[in-house]
């Protein structure tokens, strides 16, 4: 059961971390 859960999250954390990196590029021109 770990191992999927693992798995999942590590499927939905890839794309995140990369929208989150975007966003916090978007934050810092803005800011």
């Amino acid at each position: 059961m770990k191992g999927a859960v693992a798995e999942v999250i590590g499927e939905i954390g890839g794309p995140l971390s990369l929208i989150s990196r975007r966003f916090a590029k978007i934050g810092r021109a803005l800011a």
